[in-house]
């Protein structure tokens, strides 16, 4: 005997029960005074949790900003730290220390100079002049473009102002790679290019490792005493790895300046001071770009010359070298105009 339903074909087909979701219902004998207590209590709650909910947001959002600022003064703790376990420089007026521009005087024809007893051509020097520049652009672009709040201390205060004449212009991206620049270039010139000598050449470098440990030890002395009078400066003075990258390509381009082995006595290095008119056969206008080389060398100015517009500051120096006719310009001096 089978089990289960059957169906026939007069069964009357299968509707489905459809079931409606209904809100309960107080029971009738509920007491509708306590009912409407309960719905304002209720009401009263949700307001609670509302304003709780506000309260949270504006305590989330102060603590992502005291959270921000306390990252802000680990950082500057931790450039302090930096500065302090390091030697402090000595005082430096750079400005001073080197010459201001001098009277205009026509481009060197090609020749050559004996530097350490090799005869180089003057296009060697501009070559690697150029390419110091570069690297000196590239320093600053990397890692001093912008601007931070950091204190500057009243040494660096002084020589920028000597340089600039307002220290508001580190604030601008515009002009704070320039003068960042600017202080490299002088240290440069005071301390490699004036007082650093002339180091053996590249083959003398490399069978003498007397001379080698010399070379290597003079630039890393250099480049720390400027990393460390211009660490405030730097974009990220709180940022370890930032740090150690700027110094080790400041590093290296004193090891290039080094390199270069210019002869004191031959070659000079000049900075055109604030307010000085421009001078078409001394001078180039740079900018952020390139800093007045890469091509801007042969660019004629005549008409910055001819409006008398002067210098606002002078970022890279005129090179000079002295000659069988006296001394003539080799490289002009990159300024910035006003």
């Amino acid at each position: 005997m089978s089990s289960g339903f059957r169906f026939s074909a007069t069964s009357e087909p299968f509707t489905p029960i459809e079931t409606q979701p209904s809100t309960p219902k107080p029971p009738a004998h509920a007491d509708p005074i306590a009912v409407e207590r309960l719905q304002n209590e209720l009401l009263e709650t949700s307001f609670q949790v509302n304003s709780l909910t506000g309260n949270l947001r504006e305590c989330q959002e102060d603590l992502r900003a005291k959270s921000a600022e306390n990252k802000r003064l680990r950082s500057y703790i931790h450039t302090l730290e930096v500065l302090n376990s390091r030697q402090p420089p000595a005082l430096v007026s750079l400005q001073a220390s080197i010459p201001s521009a001098p009277p205009p005087s026509s481009l060197v024809s090609p020749g050559r100079v004996a530097t350490n007893g090799t005869m180089k051509p003057d296009s060697f020097f501009k070559e690697e002049f150029g390419m110091l520049f570069r690297e000196i652009h590239n320093f600053g672009k990397g890692f001093y473009k912008f601007a931070t709040d950091v204190d500057i201390p009243s040494e660096l205060a002084g020589t920028v102002k000597d340089i600039v004449g307002d220290e508001r212009m580190l604030r601008d991206t515009h002009t704070k790679l320039l003068i960042v620049a600017g202080i490299v270039m002088r240290f440069v010139c005071l301390e490699v290019f004036r007082d650093g000598g002339v180091l053996e050449s590249r083959e003398e470098q490399t069978a003498s490792p007397t001379a080698s440990e010399k070379y290597s030890t003079k630039s890393a002395a250099l480049a720390t005493k400027i990393h460390t009078f211009i660490l405030p400066l730097m974009s990220r003075p709180g940022d370890q790895k930032h740090c150690e990258e700027s110094f080790r390509l400041l590093e290296a381009l004193i090891s290039h300046a080094f390199r270069i082995g210019v002869d004191r006595d031959n070659w000079r290095f000049s900075f055109p001071g604030r307010g000085a008119r421009f001078v078409n056969a001394t001078m180039v206008p740079c900018d952020t770009r390139n800093l007045g080389f890469s091509g801007e060398q042969e660019r004629d100015n005549g008409t910055l010359e001819n409006e008398r517009r002067c210098v606002l500051f002078c970022v890279l120096p005129c090179i000079e070298k002295r000659g069988a006719k006296g001394w003539g310009v080799v490289v002009k001096a990159s300024v910035r105009v006003y």
